[in-house]
């Protein structure tokens, strides 16, 4: 009996310890996308609207001449479609990267507000 009751006092440790190194390697993946998802910008946290914004505002002259254009010009202005709008715009953001957050906090219950309001 109680070579019975110490495999099972051994399968019992061996589960605890398969669970506590899986909830190890959860939580460093966590700590890992989280810094992904904060450190967007070089040495500051700064959420993506604002490193979108610096993007953008990079190409300001051409995004303003562009639209100057089209607001001047009344023929163009009635061609305009929302299709067109959004190619302008998906042309406008090529180059940025949107950092996106992975399925690991789609899996969870993650309760990190701060990185959730920054995403």
């Amino acid at each position: 009996m109680q070579a019975v009751r110490d495999r099972q006092q051994e399968l019992t440790d061996q589960k605890n310890y398969r669970e506590f190194v899986q909830s190890q390697e959860r939580k460093q993946l966590m700590h890992e996308e989280t810094m992904q998802c904060r450190w967007i910008g070089t040495f500051n946290i700064s959420g993506q609207r604002m490193c979108l914004q610096h993007f953008l505002s990079t190409k300001e002259i051409d995004i303003k001449n562009q639209l100057e254009a089209q607001i001047q010009n009344e023929e163009i202005q009635k061609t305009v479609t929302q299709q067109s709008v959004a190619t302008m715009i998906e042309k406008w953001i090529e180059g940025f990267k949107f950092n996106q957050p992975s399925k690991i906090f789609l899996d969870s219950n993650y309760d990190d507000h701060d990185l959730l309001c920054i995403i």
